[in-house]
């Protein structure tokens, strides 16, 4: 019976898609149980023939092109194996990341989720130089998680609503840890290349990622322990504040002018989308 099945959603990244593979290779893998890699791409420009000639021994699925919470579903939906782990396209995995994940579940029996670890492949201190580091957890970065298939389904999944890049793990990590315990483990490790953001296209992001962020908030108002609309406004805007006031002592120009532009823009720009959103929730969303 297969135990993983290692989903990895890719979109237009075939070279980082290949390291990704590599390292997921089951010759290279020190796994004791079976494992099954599914690619599921959102690429206009799909990798099928890489997959299937160099990789033959992992799946590739053309994904249905709605963003990454709808295509990592749709690899979850074609997953046999017991526990899913998400993988992210641009991420390699050590040799005892999924051996890692093995142990960790057998220590942990009565969890039904794990998170693993996510290391940077470079120097993330630049202005506008960004990685989901998480070496300590608490986070639950969908670049590096498992779950169990039946619980994933049996929780809702990655909400599709989300289109961007952006809350779909954390409401998903909202939704579980109201129902299981989530261990840390972090030997099950991978690495995330630092990249450069670049400001003009932060700014640009901003209204997306702003109703990104009041969906979230409103969605999860409960859990997060936002009890009126006027929270979550708060809450944005110091989360913007201590950002500026972190990038300034750091001498990061760049990130400093973005969140004074959220300060600015950015929330005022938040009161205009909560006017139109439904009433919080009074209990969690589980």
């Amino acid at each position: 019976m297969t135990f993983f099945s290692v989903v990895i959603p890719t979109c237009d990244r075939p070279d980082m898609l290949a390291s990704c593979l590599d390292s997921l290779e089951p010759a290279r893998q020190l796994c004791p149980v079976p494992f099954e890699v599914i690619v599921t791409d959102d690429g206009q420009r799909p990798v099928a023939s890489l997959v299937e000639t160099k990789y033959p021994w992992a799946k590739w699925t053309q994904g249905p092109r709605r963003g990454p919470a709808s295509n990592r579903n749709h690899g979850a939906r074609l997953a046999i194996g017991r526990w899913l782990v998400f993988i992210d396209d641009d991420c390699t995995a050590d040799a005892d990341c999924l051996a890692s994940y093995d142990r960790a579940i057998r220590a942990n029996p009565a969890c039904r989720a794990i998170e693993g670890a996510i290391h940077a492949d470079g120097d993330c201190s630049g202005d506008l130089e960004e990685c989901p580091v998480n070496t300590e957890g608490g986070l639950f970065w969908s670049a590096n998680i498992c779950v169990e298939r039946a619980f994933f389904h049996e929780a809702g999944a990655f909400d599709e609503a989300y289109r961007l890049a952006a809350h779909e793990d954390q409401d998903l990590f909202c939704r579980l840890k109201a129902r299981t315990c989530i261990p840390f483990a972090s030997d099950a490790r991978v690495t995330h290349p630092v990249r450069t953001m670049r400001l003009g296209k932060m700014i640009a992001d901003t209204p997306k990622r702003n109703e990104a962020w009041i969906y979230f908030a409103v969605k999860n108002a409960a859990s997060l322990n936002y009890a009126t609309k006027a929270d979550i406004l708060r809450a944005a805007y110091m989360a913007h504040l201590r950002g500026g006031v972190r990038e300034a002592a750091r001498r990061h120009p760049k990130k400093l002018t973005y969140h004074a532009l959220m300060l600015l823009a950015g929330v005022p720009l938040q009161v205009l989308v909560l006017a139109s959103a439904p009433p919080l929730a009074k209990t969690s969303s589980v």
